[in-house]
């Protein structure tokens, strides 16, 4: 594995489960305090902090796997836009089926979207460090005897 391609993985590694976490956390919690629960900021925090870092528990294989993915196709992508692109549709797919193959269905539905929005996040923390090219695929030529 090229350097860049291995820190594009380790950005995703590092920044996507926490991502997940957070933005889970905000929404439990946010419609809990906007539906009367009567959450108090300090507990609204407190348990948004908490589902940043369980994301790690759940959303480490996906992230890992997405960087991978990702790195992957860097090179096949013309612009930011589709690098962006690909990766959270990367990151929905393999959130989405890391929660199928754990034996909730149910959750998939909610799971891809987080694992959507921390893919884009990703990407976007990763652009400085992901595998460049011009997307075209290396060039085979044949030599023939003159």
């Amino acid at each position: 594995m090229k350097r860049s391609a291995f820190r594009t993985v380790m950005v995703f590694a590092a920044v996507g489960p926490l991502t997940g976490g957070l933005v889970l956390g905000l929404v439990v919690f946010g419609e809990r305090a906007l539906a009367g629960g009567g959450s108090e900021a300090g507990e609204f925090l407190w348990g948004v902090l908490m589902l940043g870092l369980a994301g790690y528990v759940y959303g480490c294989i996906p992230a890992i796997i997405t960087g991978m993915a990702a790195a992957h196709v860097s090179r096949q992508a013309r612009n930011t836009r589709s690098w962006l692109g690909m990766a959270a549709g990367l990151g929905a797919a393999f959130s989405g089926l890391m929660s199928l193959l754990l034996g909730a269905p149910g959750l998939a539905l909610l799971l891809s979207p987080l694992g959507a929005v921390a893919a884009v996040v990703c990407g976007l923390a990763a652009l400085g460090v992901r595998p460049l090219g011009d997307g075209s695929p290396p060039m085979v030529t044949i030599r023939t005897a003159d």
